[in-house]
């Protein structure tokens, strides 16, 4: 009988009967190997998923940290200034003393 006036079912029974042994067992091994495949991308996921879980608090702590070091950069350049000051004010001071201290001519 012609392929062309056999069903998609009746085809493919007529394959499954001509398939031998070798055939099984190759489409065996297939089906293994697939199963295997599925449950590496199972776990992958899984193991992907509980990534993701934790990186949520690293996150917020990340941003937490940043902050505090945008906070902290910003106090050393106020304290910086404010040392520059100091220095300043200390060198006109000891200019000060210095000609109080120098003999009168």
């Amino acid at each position: 009988m012609p392929t062309e006036f056999l069903s998609d079912e009746a085809l493919i029974d007529d394959r499954a009967e001509a398939m031998n042994d070798d055939g099984a067992d190759e489409f065996l091994e297939l089906e293994a190997k697939i199963s295997q495949v599925a449950a590496a991308l199972a776990q992958a996921r899984s193991e992907r998923d509980r990534a993701v879980a934790a990186l949520g608090p690293l996150q917020s702590t990340l941003e937490k940290l940043q902050r505090a070091q945008q906070q902290t950069e910003r106090e050393l350049v106020g304290l910086r200034k404010q040392r520059n000051e100091v220095k300043q004010r200390v060198g006109r001071l000891l200019r000060t003393v210095q000609k109080l201290d120098a003999p009168e001519a």
